[in-house]
């Protein structure tokens, strides 16, 4: 399949100027005017998305002479799509030039080239002032009537946009994967580094495996189960042991150029903690992993993990059996810290992708709640060495 996007408007965020009763083709004339503007919020996840069915191309009405600049502009902003195909269509009706380059879903922001029909094919997405997470949503229902149409068996449905990695659930003849679409590259290349450590690291508590890397994305085997905020709680107690033995397996490993820091998950939480039917323990989502203080992570599964203070007790006894180490006070507070500001910097990420989803929204809220006052008991401080 082949798929288009306007640069212009597209991949460039204009509103901070308004260009409503601008002419547009005499604006746009100067090659310059090419790095006038930033890049459009949500743009590079929605082109993964659509690279990864099929060919990515650029239709756009500046002039040929102007393409070399795009290529400039994509390097700054969008360095995977720096040698993306780039078709100019000029003063061409542009649903024309997509007809004859056999586009399948365009997305632009001017309605003038929007298909009049929007059952036929090129589907047009126009792209106004919808949020990232609405496109993606009519990007998906594109994508199934296309796949419909070839009868290849093939699916696509939202599993999360309210993070700043979208995730979609692929079915291919039944077959399930996970695709998740991360901001930067550096992001993926920080999960895929995580993934080389603690993958396999322990075998009751396990990452789901992944199929395939791309530029800004990862594809890995969809595990099904039962979330930890929805089983029971005397479930939840039983899977503590195994969460800080699997904690203190991955701190353990050696960072040679992070004096003091180790790998952390971030991961440990009631929604992305899930129960397999044959009792193991998925961590589903290890997006959020860093090189930190390893004490980021003890916190960062009490307080959102754990439930009662004889969990938060059982985590600390069961992880200080394998690691044996005692934080100091000012290591502890540092924790702290650092779990109230990351915290607070993937709550408003995933705002920003969307503000429609219910569930989703109720869970950030359950977040922003946890967020609203900085913690400043830990379990930890028990353990607390003299300074």
């Amino acid at each position: 399949m082949k798929f288009s996007l306007d640069f212009d408007g597209v991949f460039t965020d204009e509103s901070h100027l308004d260009l409503s009763l601008v002419n547009k083709e005499w604006f746009f004339w100067p090659e310059r005017s090419v790095m006038y503007f930033p890049m459009r919020k949500g743009v590079r996840q929605i082109a993964s998305l659509l690279n990864y069915f099929g060919e990515l191309i650029i239709t756009t009405a500046r002039p040929t002479s102007h393409h070399e600049t795009i290529r400039k502009w994509l390097a700054i902003h969008a360095p995977e799509l720096e040698n993306t195909c780039i078709v100019s269509s000029g003063n061409s009706h542009k649903p024309a030039i997509l007809i004859k380059e056999g586009v399948h879903i365009h997305i632009d922001d001017d309605f003038i080239n929007a298909n009049n029909d929007p059952n036929e094919i090129p589907f047009v997405i126009i792209w106004s002032c919808e949020s990232p997470a609405d496109i993606l949503n009519h990007v998906v229902t594109s994508l199934n009537q296309l796949l419909l149409k070839k009868s290849v068996g093939t699916s696509i449905s939202v599993l999360a946009l309210n993070s700043s990695t979208p995730t979609f659930l692929i079915n291919k003849k039944n077959i399930l994967t996970k695709l998740k679409i991360f901001q930067e590259i550096a992001d993926k290349e920080r999960v895929r580094i995580f993934y080389s450590v603690a993958f396999n690291l322990d075998e009751i508590v396990f990452l789901p495996e992944v199929i395939n890397w791309f530029s800004l994305a990862m594809e890995s085997v969809f595990v099904e189960g039962t979330l930890a905020q929805n089983i029971s709680a005397i479930q939840r107690s039983s899977a503590i042991p195994h969460l800080a033995n699997f904690l203190s397996k991955l701190h353990s490993c050696s960072i040679q150029s992070e004096e003091g820091k180790s790998y952390v998950s971030c991961a440990i939480d009631q929604f992305n903690v899930c129960l397999t039917a044959d009792n193991r323990i998925a961590l589903i989502d290890i997006g959020d992993c860093v090189i930190a203080n390893k004490w980021l992570d003890i916190i960062w599964t009490e307080q959102l993990y754990c439930s009662t203070d004889e969990e938060r007790s059982s985590l600390i006894e069961h992880y200080q059996k394998n690691i044996k180490q005692y934080p100091l006070k000012e290591e502890i507070n540092d924790a702290l810290r650092e779990y109230y500001s990351w915290l607070h910097f993937i709550v408003a990420s995933g705002r920003n992708w969307n503000k429609k989803d219910k569930e989703r929204i109720r869970i950030s809220n359950f977040i922003a709640e946890l967020r609203a006052n900085p913690p400043h008991n830990s379990t930890l401080f028990k353990l607390c060495k003299q300074e």
